[in-house]
């Protein structure tokens, strides 16, 4: 298994009370710690990631995490994607869980955008996560931030 570097950004938030998460974002942040120390255990390589919803990244975070420790050979793409989604897409997903008030959106989003910039990417990738931020920047604007 690859380990995702340890560094500053994108670190996970501590979260005291599990009560306010469901099974799924319990999962997914207990898959993070996982990956970022290098530890996989049988009991989360066993873990039903529920059913299939393109809709929800969620469920396909479930699945590609496991998939990234139990695969030997991988491709580049998905060492890309399971570093974005332990850098970037899960630390913000349990900030927004831990402050979801709008006064905190535009914090949010600069961290969105910082965490991003810190990930290794071509100019390809870096453009689809770009246009995706902009696409969802309703509180980068003056009156929000």
């Amino acid at each position: 298994m690859s380990k995702v570097s340890n560094e500053s950004f994108g670190d996970l938030p501590e979260i005291t009370d599990f009560q306010s998460l469901s099974k799924d974002q319990i999962n997914l942040y207990e898959m993070c710690l996982a990956v970022k120390s290098a530890s996989f255990s049988e009991s989360l390589s066993s873990i039903e990631p529920g059913k299939m919803a393109h809709s929800r990244w969620l469920t396909t975070t479930k699945r590609l995490l496991p998939f990234h420790v139990s695969t030997s050979q991988q491709s580049q793409s998905l060492a890309t994607l399971a570093e974005y989604i332990i850098k970037v897409y899960a630390p913000i997903w349990f900030e927004i869980k831990l402050k979801p008030q709008s006064n905190y959106g535009a914090t949010h989003l600069w961290k969105a955008i910082y965490y991003s910039r810190f990930v290794p990417s071509v100019e390809r990738e870096r453009e689809v996560v770009d246009k995706c931020i902009q696409k969802n920047d309703y509180y980068g604007h003056l009156e929000n931030v």
